[in-house]
């Protein structure tokens, strides 16, 4: 594998069942930093391809690398540092936006105290979440549950991937602009799973990955 890239895929495919393919011989590279963008209806294969790059999905045949490492074997706590943002995200539904970010800044082996709770506030108000401070994630728009999620990633020491397999048809125009500038300004590479071309919400080179039936299709383009 390429030291330049993230993600090597191989003849990789992934069946549901002996006759139905959900991932049928997909092949293709991303490099550091690239941003992509995964195109294709309901059922072409995306969810189930950002989860095997993930480490949650490993039934599958061929060869996932993720920084170098086998994505079947990876220990994604250590190695490859992977955030996969999921449509509506997973948290604790009846905490707090500052509970659920202060859970997680104890996860991290950070000690909680007086410091740590300036660090949150800050993140919390960076991510445009203080007028949500005390509101039950359950209670949250997918628009703020999706600032949530990308408040907490950014609790990590270091991120080699972001993907995002998001609802952006339930966000207004201006949340879609604004949750992808918090997106890109992680600078680190990014995939972007939608079901139709969303390019413009995304600034600088974006690379056009076309899935149909669990396929890749020929067409690849930088726009």
């Amino acid at each position: 594998m390429s030291l330049n890239n993230v993600v090597e895929l191989k003849n990789l495919f992934f069946a549901w069942t002996k006759n139905y393919y959900s991932l049928f011989d997909i092949s293709f590279e991303i490099k550091k930093g690239e941003s992509v963008l995964l195109v294709g209806s309901d059922g072409s294969g995306k969810t189930t391809l950002m989860r095997i790059i993930s480490g949650l999905e490993k039934n599958y045949t061929g060869q996932a690398l993720i920084s170098g490492e086998d994505a079947k074997k990876a220990n994604f706590e250590k190695g490859p540092q992977v955030v996969y943002l999921c449509q509506n995200g997973i948290f604790f539904e009846n905490k707090s936006v500052y509970k659920n970010l202060r859970w997680f800044y104890s996860l991290r082996k950070r000690k909680v105290g007086p410091q740590a709770e300036i660090e949150i506030s800050q993140i919390i108000n960076d991510f445009g979440l203080s007028a949500f401070r005390d509101i039950a994630a359950k209670r949250l728009s997918v628009f703020n549950r999706g600032r949530l999620a990308l408040a907490r990633a950014s609790m990590r020491e270091r991120i080699d991937l972001i993907m995002v397999d998001g609802s952006f048809d339930k966000m207004t125009e201006n949340e879609r602009v604004e949750f992808f500038r918090l997106v890109q300004a992680f600078e680190t590479t990014i995939v972007v799973s939608a079901k139709y071309d969303i390019r413009e919400y995304l600034n600088g080179d974006v690379r056009i990955i076309n899935l149909e039936l669990g396929s890749v299709k020929k067409e690849e383009e930088i726009l």
